[in-house]
């Protein structure tokens, strides 16, 4: 389960949407924004019904959870980020998610660095 302090409030969605920086997938996109005021990150999902019924979406969103859990938890250095994961396409393996999600992770921490 993701940390209460990792989830994304609903009131911020549409900060991230309009400021946020894309990282597009096959799977999804992650819109990443940098907030220097909040001292952890944090990310919420966006899973459609074009994704499939809601067994698939659930588990599609409990495996995106568990992946940020861990991503969260192995770079700590990396705080103040606000995100959003909108997926596009269904993805059974965790593995390929992880990689993809990592992928964008890292290009999105790179990119706000040098900024």
């Amino acid at each position: 389960m993701l940390p209460k302090e990792n989830r994304l409030q609903s009131r911020d969605f549409k900060i991230v949407y309009k400021q946020g920086k894309k990282y597009r997938g096959k799977y999804g996109m992650l819109i990443v924004t940098r907030n220097n005021t909040e001292q952890e990150s944090r990310i919420g999902f966006v899973v459609s019904k074009k994704i499939g019924n809601a067994v698939m979406r659930h588990r599609m969103t409990r495996i995106l959870r568990e992946i940020c859990r861990d991503i969260f938890k192995n770079r700590e250095k990396e705080k103040g980020f606000k995100c959003i994961y909108v997926a596009f396409e269904y993805c059974n393996s965790s593995l390929v998610l992880r990689d993809e999600l990592s992928k964008h992770f890292k290009n999105a921490f790179r990119d706000f660095k040098k900024s």
